[in-house]
């Protein structure tokens, strides 16, 4: 069981920022406010190695084994439930992963944020992470898996040697709050309000969702994963006809998503794309997992996804987020939103989408890790045990259908699909997959 250590007691409660309330709030049983990652390995698992590794991984990301309970002034705070810390739900490897109805669904008063469900046998091994949004984002996530990888490895007679943990800062958890727009920190809500007014007026304005299957899925499937790996030479590709145009392969990957969005929808309409943003700098590298991920977006009408200049505006929008503005004008808006708390909470009750869908490109998931680990032909490897793959797909909520991740682990592009469960069925989000991978694979003359 993970435990505090008694330094950084006094850091807890610690209330939660906006980019936290804004998870915590938008989560419903129906659309819980979770994030998947898969990690698939090769090679023989040892059960108790990695149940050891995971209390010594969530030791260093307390958030991870923290409830949401009132803290100071009665306002949602981080609070320690290290009694709650989760256990990985081992099967064996072919079995199916069944979840009761309503058990996806985590709430964070009664529970902590994590999950992970394991299927092994003698040369196969999954791992099946669920994380609540407001714990952590995907890249909180892997600084979490690269400990967890460390611990397994370092119980391992040839792995002592070849892994080391990277270290952790827990007080950059207390100054989150002020980098995230906590407006007890920052200016006065009237100073924000301009910009707020102006961010909400662009968010709301209608967009048309996915388009969803004739049939809903007999059973919801759990976790909905739809996964297609393309080549090499295929990603190879596609960075050179990135750069050919003066583009970066994500402004090409947000283009064709579009387009493929369009394809399947059939028709015309306004489309958004929710982009997530990190805004973690240097400062915080060695902070625990948490949230500093801001919501941008890229909005296209019909004409303009069909349009020869779309890579073109896209790149000029790509290229306002990393210098960083569309991000402060979130976080600005979203303080204002959450000063008023029963305000806020109502409108994230009501039906409305925020983005057609949303797209996260995760790069090489392995470089978030902080710790030193052995890579073999591109691939992490040590005592029997090969890291194959890495996937996964942010949240789901009401009326963004669709979550597309892209990864670019072991010289190959990973694209996972996640679509609404409530909707779709795993052969409807792998068909929806399919009309993605097959503009790519047909850019790159595969």
């Amino acid at each position: 069981m993970p435990e505090i250590p008694s330094e950084h007691r006094r850091l807890f409660p610690l209330t939660l920022p906006p980019i936290d309330l804004l998870f915590f709030y938008d989560d419903f049983p129906d659309y819980p406010m979770s994030f998947y990652i898969e990690l698939e390995f090769s090679g023989s698992l040892d059960r108790e190695r990695m149940n050891a590794a995971l209390d010594e991984a969530l030791s260093r990301h307390p958030l991870l084994f923290s409830r949401v309970l009132p803290g100071k002034r009665n306002r949602p705070s981080w609070t320690p439930a290290p009694e709650l810390a989760t256990t990985i739900r081992w099967r064996n490897w072919g079995e199916p992963l069944l979840l009761a109805e309503g058990e996806e669904f985590i709430d964070l008063r009664n529970d902590t944020g994590l999950r992970i469900w394991g299927e092994h046998d003698e040369q196969h091994c999954k791992l099946t992470m669920q994380f609540h949004h407001a714990t952590c984002d995907g890249t909180g996530a892997y600084r979490f898996i690269g400990d967890l990888l460390v611990g397994y490895f370092q119980r391992t007679p040839e792995g002592a040697d070849q892994v080391e943990l990277g270290d952790t800062d827990w007080g950059r958890l207390r100054h989150r709050r002020s980098a995230m727009g906590d407006l007890s920190e920052r200016v006065g809500v009237w100073k924000l309000l301009p910009t707020a007014i102006s961010q909400y007026r662009q968010m709301l304005r209608l967009v048309k969702p996915l388009r969803p299957p004739a049939q809903k899925p007999a059973q919801r499937p759990f976790p909905n994963l739809a996964v297609e790996t393309l080549s090499p030479e295929v990603l190879t590709e596609l960075r050179q006809q990135a750069v050919e145009r003066s583009a970066m392969l994500n402004d090409l990957l947000i283009c064709e998503f579009f387009r493929a969005i369009q394809e399947w929808n059939g028709g015309g309409g306004t489309l958004r794309m929710m982009v997530p943003s990190d805004m973690r700098d240097k400062s915080y590298i060695e902070m625990p997992a948490a949230n500093m991920t801001a919501y941008t977006f890229i909005t296209r009408k019909a004409r303009q996804v069909g349009a020869e200049d779309l890579l073109d505006t896209v790149r000029r929008d790509t290229l306002e987020i990393k210098g960083g503005k569309p991000q402060r004008r979130f976080m600005d808006s979203l303080a204002v939103a959450t000063g008023g708390p029963s305000w806020f909470r109502f409108v994230m009750r009501q039906n409305f989408s925020l983005a057609t869908a949303v797209l996260s490109n995760a790069g090489d998931p392995s470089r978030r890790f902080t710790g030193r680990l052995p890579k073999r032909r591109g691939v992490i490897s040590c005592g029997g045990l090969t890291l194959e793959g890495i996937t996964g797909a942010p949240p789901v909520r009401r009326k963004t259908r669709a979550s597309l991740s892209v990864s670019s682990y072991a010289r190959k592009l990973a694209l996972t699909v996640r679509c609404d469960p409530n909707l779709y069925s795993l052969a409807d989000s792998q068909q929806f997959l399919s009309v993605y991978t097959a503009r790519l694979k047909q850019l790159a003359g595969a």
